[in-house]
């Protein structure tokens, strides 16, 4: 773990209220607060970097970090066998992942010199943060925890990362519920790849995905599947297994297998129609 990086905190507060409370009041024109804004983000972009690379639940308590991960963890168990009795579980590397996610997200809302790809900033999402965020609410946590507004920053934007790679990683698990790569596979061994493409552009699966919003995987087959079938589909995706889902809908888990192996019969059907 590379050695966090010492930021002027008290430059930070400067510069901080500066811009929130010219904001506010319209104290500082427009480039005024650009100019306070660049200046804040240039002091504070190391520690945003060491924050979101590597293990980026190292800004995090012990206990805020055991539930980060849990929460993880609980999605790659959320995949019993599948319906043919085979071992089918989804399994990730983090550290690959993490880095493959970081990039895109650097892709997405960072600036990248192509020919320094290494120098990047984070400009826009922290701007994002900064702007959603109230004084009073800064001041709350500062006062309650005696922390440092650098650091309440620095957590603040790995909330809102964590956020994005989380839902990396529902998609991932949702591309591995409906067995995507199986259809894939079938769609061209019928030469029927063109409306597999269609889904997979449709559904986001090819680009990066918008952190603000991402479009629902169901959205375009809810209408085939009966309204059991998208309980337990939705409830695998949100990290259920099969015996909570069962506990939760009041049924047998193996019921809720049938009901699952039922739903994507029905959107591998669904598939080749379009």
């Amino acid at each position: 773990m590379s050695k966090k990086p010492f930021v002027n905190d008290e430059e930070v507060k400067f510069l901080l209220y500066q811009y929130k409370l010219g904001q506010k009041k319209n104290i500082l024109n427009k480039h005024q607060q650009n100019d306070v804004f660049i200046n804040l983000y240039n002091i504070i972009e190391p520690l945003l970097k060491w924050t979101i690379t590597g293990d980026i639940t190292k800004i995090y308590s012990p206990k805020v970090r055991e539930k980060k991960y849990s929460k993880l963890i609980k999605l790659q168990k959320s995949l019993l066998p599948n319906e043919n009795g085979n071992s089918f579980k989804f399994k990730f590397d983090f550290t690959s992942a993490l880095e493959k996610y970081l990039k895109d997200y650097t892709q997405l809302y960072g600036y990248i010199d192509d020919s320094q790809p290494w120098n990047y900033s984070l400009i826009y999402p922290f701007w994002e943060l900064i702007n959603k965020i109230s004084l009073q609410k800064i001041e709350k946590s500062i006062d309650k925890y005696d922390n440092q507004y650098s650091f309440y920053l620095a957590v603040k934007f790995c909330d809102q990362y964590w956020n994005y790679i989380y839902k990396c990683i529902r998609r991932d698990l949702t591309i591995q519920v409906l067995s995507i790569d199986r259809i894939k596979h079938e769609c061209s061994l019928n030469e029927t790849t063109n409306s597999f493409d269609k889904f997979q552009y449709k559904h986001n699966m090819y680009t990066l995905i918008d952190a603000d919003g991402t479009d629902d995987i169901f959205s375009s087959i809810k209408g085939i599947l009966t309204e059991k079938e998208q309980q337990v589909l939705n409830l695998l995706i949100d990290g259920y297994t099969h015996i909570e889902i069962a506990q939760i809908l009041n049924i047998t888990p193996e019921y809720s297998r049938q009901i699952k192996a039922r739903a994507c019969k029905k959107i591998r059907s669904h598939l080749y129609a379009e």
